[in-house]
């Protein structure tokens, strides 16, 4: 990296839907969110708490009300994708486990998790930083829920990140976040939620991702490391849960 050029920095919101764990018969798991350069995340804020502050006055819920995913009507949630996908700096993001695939049982959820979000560092991250911050350092601030957080995960998942990726001009820090106070982990919840059911119960999103461009939302499944396309049914994953 020249060093005159200050390193990049992208945000990254991230949130989960689903069950990790063994004990649960949910076939899969999804982590999903979105992330931006610094400069278009205020845009995307914006548009989005816009958005979000409109449904609730229609549902007269309080401005410091949460509105959860798995109660939005479609049309919701079609309102509020559209106003994040909008800006042409945002980028949503998946992986969706299917842990029928497994051949031995999850035993520490946390590794796992730390697991899966290396994938999404190394199969979408890494391909747009290679792609758009080509000689340039990138510092990602990765934001999640803080809702199901055990303390072991707390900076286990910022260790082993930089640790994976000490090849590559990339760096992690991690905030864990209250959802209820922080609106782009609620437009993650809204991701993950959609790529969830997607898998799970397709016909219930189905108006949902058929307006969800693939130029601006990667998800990918895992293990087989598939991009999916939301528009192109003839990709969608055969083995969906019935």
């Amino acid at each position: 990296m020249s060093q005159d050029q200050a390193p990049v920095k992208l945000l990254m919101y991230c949130d989960e839907s689903g069950m990790l764990h063994s004990h649960s018969r949910k076939r899969f798991f999804c982590i999903g969110g979105y992330f931006c350069c610094d400069e278009d995340n205020s845009p995307i804020n914006a548009q989005f708490k816009r958005a979000m502050k409109r449904l609730k006055q229609k549902r007269h819920m309080m401005k410091s009300d949460e509105l959860k995913t798995h109660v939005m009507r479609s049309d919701e949630k079609i309102r509020l994708i559209r106003s994040l996908q909008c800006n042409p700096g945002f980028y949503g993001f998946a992986v969706i486990l299917d842990k029928w695939a497994l051949k031995k049982r999850i035993e520490q959820e946390n590794i796992f998790f730390n697991f899966l979000m290396k994938q999404i560092a190394e199969n979408i991250i890494l391909e747009f930083t290679r792609q758009n911050c080509r000689e340039r350092d990138v510092m990602i601030d990765l934001y999640l829920d803080n809702r199901n957080v055990s303390v072991g995960r707390l900076k286990s998942l910022e260790d082993y990140l930089n640790t994976e990726f000490m090849f590559e001009d990339i760096s992690f820090r991690t905030t864990y976040c209250d959802s209820n106070r922080i609106c782009s982990i609620q437009a993650a919840d809204l991701i993950a939620n959609t790529c969830y059911m997607y898998h799970y119960l397709p016909h219930i999103v189905e108006e949902v991702t058929s307006m969800m461009q693939n130029d601006q939302f990667h998800m990918i499944s895992y293990p087989w490391l598939q991009r999916i396309y939301f528009s192109a049914k003839e990709n969608r994953d055969t083995h969906a849960a019935v």
